[in-house]
């Protein structure tokens, strides 16, 4: 019965963590995706008055474009975030608040 509870305690850990890595790597890529999305609206030159489709067409090249930014920056700041939070880690491995930042999350 016990070694029972032992897998089912594995498993929910297991499950917590997963959990917690789908969100945190959402969060990122939710601000990540706004902060582009600016970046871009800000720069961009004002249209003048277009056809519909010609609006369809410009909004879907926005997001794409967006989309690619955001992704790009993930990929660009991946390094850095991942040496720093392995170095709070080394530095802290017994702090209460750095405990959720394990090696998966970092390795990502």
């Amino acid at each position: 019965m016990e070694e029972d509870d032992v897998t089912i305690t594995i498993r929910e850990q297991n499950f917590h963590s997963q959990v917690r890595e789908y969100i945190i790597c959402f969060l990122l890529f939710a601000v990540l995706y706004f902060v582009s999305y600016f970046i871009i609206t800000r720069y961009k030159r004002k249209a003048d008055d277009h056809e519909d489709e010609d609006a369809i067409v410009n909004r879907i090249s926005l997001y794409l474009c967006t989309f690619t930014l955001a992704v790009s920056a993930g990929a660009v700041l991946l390094l850095p975030f991942s040496i720093v939070s392995n170095e709070i880690l080394l530095s802290f491995p017994k702090n209460y608040y750095i405990q959720w930042l394990n090696g998966s999350l970092i390795r990502g």
